[in-house]
């Protein structure tokens, strides 16, 4: 990464893209994010939002227990 910028990146279980349709700029909660490979629909994006976070948070908690020898308390 050498530009600094962390990203995450996952993709469509039904065609493997990484590219998907986000309705409105910036996305609202209730928003239907699709595929744009097979124009499946993900979910909501405040659910897709939230399993990213919890994902980022398991992934720095893995870090943090190596580091320093336990887990964050998430408050």
């Amino acid at each position: 990464m050498s530009d600094g910028i962390d990203q995450v990146s996952f993709s469509c279980v039904e065609c493997g893209s990484v590219e998907f349709v986000f309705p409105n700029q910036p996305p609202n909660d209730d928003d239907i994010i699709s595929c744009a490979g097979c124009k499946r629909e993900i979910g909501r994006y405040d659910v897709i939002r939230l399993a990213l976070i919890n994902a980022g948070k398991a992934e720095i908690d893995e870090i943090a227990t190596k580091i320093f020898g336990k887990k964050p308390d998430w408050k």
